[in-house]
């Protein structure tokens, strides 16, 4: 389902801006998801919002633009610090993603936190209707990579080679032995084994943050 094109369900429905702007006014803080679902409640848009030191889920009805649930959980101190160092908003992070793909409809975009640094995966499907997700830097809005049906287009900004360098740099004296990209959904890093001495070592690189 679209989070911003919603005229195709319902003509009376609010957006997804809509439901940010009334959980805002009850919550102050950052997006960090939105997405439209059937709960107890009806048809609801459930907002995640980052207060600075949580998070609260906000359940606003799709039609009236009413609150009709809340909930808070705290958030430990590295993610609280990683969410509050994103300087940019949803709204610019979607603009750098349909950038890349022009036309396609977003089903999701969310603020998560890769290598203890803030990162927006905005999900999309282009005029395919082929899966394309775009991970953007929350601090300072650039692309970090592209994937395509969970397949990596382009050249991500963090090579194999950055990661080798960042595993040597902390293993002084050693020497790589094996190293390859994984990919599995969110989980994208590199796998780096190394050789220190007479023993060896199995590494993991965060390939959309190098740590």
């Amino acid at each position: 389902i679209s989070l911003f094109s919603m005229s195709a369900f319902a003509a009376d429905m609010i957006t997804a801006a809509d439901a940010q702007n009334a959980a805002l006014k009850t919550v102050p803080g950052k997006i960090l998801e939105t997405k439209l679902h059937s709960k107890k409640h009806g048809l609801t848009y459930e907002v995640k919002i980052f207060d600075g030191s949580g998070i609260s889920k906000l359940e606003i009805n799709a039609i009236s633009g009413t609150l009709v649930d809340r909930k808070w959980e705290s958030t430990r101190p590295e993610k609280a610090a990683a969410f509050n160092s994103a300087k940019i908003s949803h709204d610019q992070a979607l603009k750098t993603a349909l950038q890349e793909v022009p036309g396609a409809v977003v089903k999701k975009a969310e603020l998560k936190v890769h290598g203890g640094k803030p990162v927006f995966k905005i999900e999309m499907l282009d005029s395919r209707g082929i899966r394309q997700d775009a991970y953007i830097n929350a601090v300072d809005g650039k692309l970090i990579l592209l994937r395509q049906d969970k397949v990596i287009i382009g050249t991500p900004s963090v090579s194999l080679a950055q990661a080798k360098e960042t595993t040597l740099s902390n293993m002084p004296g050693a020497t790589v032995i094996f190293a390859e990209r994984e990919e599995d959904d969110d989980d994208l890093q590199y796998k780096v084994d190394v050789m220190s001495g007479n023993s060896s070592y199995e590494g993991s690189i965060n390939a959309l943050t190098c740590t």
